[in-house]
């Protein structure tokens, strides 16, 4: 029962479950998932360090992402290991330089205008325009502008998956494909349409390969390097590229709208810094982003499969464990940050953070390829919100943090009737 009620928790209330096990048990705990095993979490960046270092042929990222292999395929990235996943990683990395990613500035400016000129007054509007803004920008990356309908349909049929209340896509894992539940062949049926569609793009493309320069996309790069029957594993690459890169950058704009609307002199502050021509003044763009990051980072964890005889800081972790660091308690630790709960953007220019106690893009050789392609959207989204009507959402002070497919989001509660009697008053 306990075990049971644990794994309710972790799919429902994350946060509230990681902070109440570190209260009670402290920089170390045990979470049993079920039918993924024991988690050992950690938060202590020692732990976490180890953790990073650790030969990858002991600890595997890929089986700890296992979860996600329905949906993303066996040659996702997220799920490959070892000598594979580093030429994987070689052959993917030049597409997210930060020169081809500032290469892109005017695409994530456009976009940025035409989903944010109007100020989102929810969380809802906000999450809506964040989104239009990262899949324009993640989908011209990765497939170009060759197949622009094709590109639209998969943006529509990801959404509709997606976007399904109380959707995420660990619960692909648990699908059979024999199983007589409606509701369970409906999501079988719609990845096959997601996968199919993903399949005929490639398809037209190796028939009508593009030509390729400074500017080409992910998947001329891939169809230039590898032959046809590697297309699967390139489709798995483009499912993973594509959902994760939109996914997280509107988790992360969503969170910064929720803090910018409470934090009221850091909005202010940001909006002259986005006003200056100087590039100290823009130094506190990045701390801004960098502090969303810290207080609410888009996933919990980040875990590794233990796979051969593993020891960290004196205890020995059983095959078949999954060690992992967990963002969310690193990223709230006192000894790390001194006031871990206040919205300071100033910390990160006073001093650089320990790579072990600040990583909400992950670490060591698994941290995330797309890092400085979000990092310039949310630059470039908040300095334009900041310039043109700030930040009010009406619903800011109800949200609560909840699971959305492959991150933790805000999400506004329904108004109590006192909050609704306040609303009521601040309106007359």
């Amino acid at each position: 029962m306990a075990k049971i009620a644990q794994s309710l928790e972790w799919a429902s209330r994350p946060f509230a479950l990681l902070d109440r096990c570190a209260r009670e048990l402290g920089d170390r705990f045990t979470l049993d998932l079920g039918r993924d095993g024991p988690f050992v979490i950690v938060s202590a960046p020692d732990d976490v360090r180890d953790v990073f270092r650790a030969d990858p042929a002991v600890l595997h990222a890929g089986e700890g992402n296992t979860v996600l292999r329905r949906f993303l395929g066996d040659g996702s990235l997220l799920l490959l290991e070892e000598d594979a996943h580093l030429a994987e990683r070689r052959l993917v990395m030049p597409a997210f330089t930060q020169a081809r990613v500032r290469a892109h500035l005017g695409l994530i400016e456009r976009a940025t205008r035409d989903a944010l000129t109007e100020p989102p007054r929810t969380v809802h509007a906000l999450r809506v325009a964040a989104e239009r803004v990262s899949l324009a920008v993640i989908l011209r990356v990765v497939l170009g502008d060759e197949t622009p309908e094709a590109a639209h349909a998969l943006e529509a049929q990801l959404r509709a998956l997606l976007e399904r209340p109380g959707f995420n896509l660990a619960l692909l894992h648990g699908l059979d494909d024999a199983s007589p539940s409606a509701d369970a062949r409906a999501r079988i049926a719609e990845l096959a349409a997601i996968r199919a569609l993903v399949a005929s793009i490639l398809a037209a493309r190796r028939a009508h390969p593009s030509r390729l320069g400074d500017g080409g996309d992910l998947v001329s790069m891939w169809l230039e390097a590898r032959a046809p029957e590697h297309d699967a594993a390139i489709a798995d690459e483009i499912l993973t590229l594509v959902v994760t890169g939109f996914e997280t950058t509107a988790t992360a704009l969503s969170w910064a709208g929720v803090l910018l609307t409470e934090n009221v002199e850091a909005a202010e502050r940001l909006a002259v810094a986005a006003a200056s021509s100087e590039g100290a003044a823009h130094l506190y763009v990045d701390a801004v982003v960098r502090e969303v990051l810290r207080f609410h980072p888009v996933i919990p964890i980040v875990g590794r499969r233990v796979c051969a005889p593993f020891q960290l800081g004196g205890l020995d972790l059983p095959i078949g464990t999954t060690v992992a660091p967990c963002i969310h308690l690193a990223h709230r630790r006192v000894d790390s940050w001194g006031d871990p709960d206040a919205f300071r953007p100033e910390r990160f220019l006073e001093r650089e953070p320990s790579p072990y106690a600040y990583f909400p893009f992950g670490g060591g050789a698994r941290r995330c390829v797309g890092r400085e392609l979000a990092l310039l959207e949310l630059k470039v989204a908040l300095a334009h919100r900041a310039l043109h009507g700030g930040f009010s959402l009406d619903d800011a002070r109800r949200v609560e943090a909840r699971r959305r497919s492959v991150t933790i989001a805000p999400a506004a509660r329904p108004p109590r009737p006192e909050e609704k009697r306040d609303d009521a008053r601040r309106t007359l």
